[in-house]
């Protein structure tokens, strides 16, 4: 699934969002609150049609979207 509108590039994600999304994790979370690599990984590849990120196509910033089973 990949969906563009205007700006913003909508997609499932994969393992290699990881390293993007820690950066986001670590910015907007709390380390009590932020997850691990490990986990973000995990959730990916155990649920990959659950685990969808937004991006900004002209800036690259990108937004999980956690999508709970």
């Amino acid at each position: 699934m990949t969906a563009v509108a205007g700006s913003t590039l909508v997609r499932f994600l994969t393992t290699d969002d990881v390293g993007p999304l820690m950066e986001l994790e670590r910015q907007k979370w709390t380390d009590e609150q932020a997850t691990s690599a490990g986990e973000l990984v995990r959730r990916i590849e155990a649920y990959p049609d659950l685990c969808v990120g937004a991006f900004c196509r002209s800036t690259a910033v990108g937004s999980l979207v956690r999508l709970e089973a």
